[in-house]
């Protein structure tokens, strides 16, 4: 479904207003973090990576970085899977809570992200869809979405886009509002997993809901 202009514009104010409370909010989180990082692993603060993002254009994605210096290059490349250990001591616990993911709210203060949408992809996978599952492009990407709040990394790749097309063709200011809240409650409950079972992310389907249905927030 394409955005009418009334959609663009009321989804980019209340991305920048919304992410601009939340980093205020966050700040103590942001603390945390640093703390952490600098305490337990030698190396940069942040970690950038190179995403593709909307219409299949390349940016520069941020996160606390969670990992040793140079981990890439050895394990599963930039997969983490469960009890991977290129994770430094504390940076589980920020990987659990989604603290890692905060400095993305700076992603969509930039406009290359949104709070809503499919998430970023590595160029690796991106080359690796159809013409038909890079519609998930056709919004920006975001911090959370419908493929993670109905499994996440628990689905296979192919499933959570899906999800994200599903997304795509039926998105709303109200589908929007029901993820945030999902989102959220997840974080609460710390069940916001993101470490997939194994290093191959297109293998397996471990998903059980369908994407026919739109999400609904928790009472």
């Amino acid at each position: 479904m394409a955005m009418t202009f009334i959609r663009r514009f009321t989804k980019a104010l209340a991305d920048y207003s919304l992410a601009l409370v939340f980093v205020i909010a966050c700040f103590p989180f942001f603390v945390v973090a640093t703390l952490i990082i600098k305490s337990f692993s030698r190396g940069p603060l942040l970690y950038v990576q190179d995403r593709i993002g909307f219409n299949g254009l390349r940016f520069q994605i941020f996160k606390f970085r969670t990992m040793t210096v140079g981990a890439e290059e050895t394990g599963s490349g930039s997969v983490t899977v469960r009890s991977d250990p290129r994770i430094f001591f504390g940076a589980g616990f920020l990987r659990r809570t989604k603290i890692d993911e905060l400095p993305q709210l700076f992603n969509v203060l930039n406009g290359t992200m949104s709070l809503v949408g499919p998430r970023p992809t590595v160029d690796e996978d991106y080359q690796r869809m159809s013409d038909e599952q890079r519609r998930r492009f056709l919004v920006k990407p975001g911090l959370t979405g419908l493929a993670q709040v109905r499994g996440n990394t628990a689905l296979s790749w192919p499933e959570r886009i899906e999800h994200d097309c599903w997304y795509v063709d039926h998105q709303s200011t109200w589908l929007d509002f029901s993820i945030l809240l999902r989102t959220v409650l997840l974080l609460v409950t710390v069940q916001a997993d993101s470490h997939p079972p194994s290093g191959d992310e297109w293998a397996g389907s471990r998903g059980n809901d369908s994407p026919s249905e739109p999400v609904r927030p928790a009472a």
